[in-house]
Parts: structure tokens; C-alpha cells; sequence
């Protein structure tokens, strides 16, 4: 797994970590800049709200520049896995040379 902080960027570690990673397996990218981010705050039902991340993320690879767009979210739901309340997930990324 892909333990990279991502340059920029003030998402907590443990999102950090789920993006690099699926960053990593969808384009073999690594040393990653976040760009920017946008948040959309979903309502989902008794006070359950979740938020959706759009992240813009630039790298280089082979001396060639590349935008990764992705798309997260942060369920809000205990994460067994991490024992921490709200659980990271990426919905999208899309790779493309710039």
C-alpha cells in the first residue's frame, strides 16, 4: 500500500492515504499535488451526513505531466477497520496527460 502524503493538501491522513492509494493502482502515479478540492455536503436521513470530495491532483511520471481528477467520500458511518468514525471511499479516478 501507498503511505504518501499528498503535497498541498489539508485532507486527513487517513483520506490521504485511500486516495494515493487508488491513485497508485488506477495510474501508477505517486508524488501527488493536489490542486484543488471541492466538497458537496450530502443529507442523507436522520441527521446522517455525508461529504463528497471532487480532488484535483497533478503528477509526473516519466518525465510526462499528468491531472487526476478523483472523487471520494466520506460516509458517515463507524470504520471498523480504522476504529475511527467516518469511513473514506474513492467513488472515481480518472487519469489523463496534460
Amino acid at each position: 500500500t501507498t503511505q504518501a502524503q499528498i503535497k498541498n493538501s489539508n485532507l486527513e491522513t487517513r483520506h490521504q492515504d485511500v486516495v494515493a492509494s487508488a491513485v497508485f493502482d488506477k495510474c501508477g502515479l505517486q508524488d501527488l499535488v493536489q490542486v484543488s478540492m471541492q466538497v458537496e455536503i450530502n443529507v442523507v436521513d436522520n441527521g446522517i451526513v455525508d461529504q463528497l470530495f471532487t480532488i484535483e491532483l497533478a503528477a509526473e511520471n516519466d518525465s510526462r505531466a499528468f491531472r487526476v481528477q478523483v472523487r471520494s467520500i466520506l460516509a458517515d458511518h463507524y470504520d471498523h477497520s480504522t476504529q475511527n468514525w467516518g469511513a473514506y471511499s474513492v467513488q472515481q479516478v480518472q487519469c489523463r496527460h496534460k
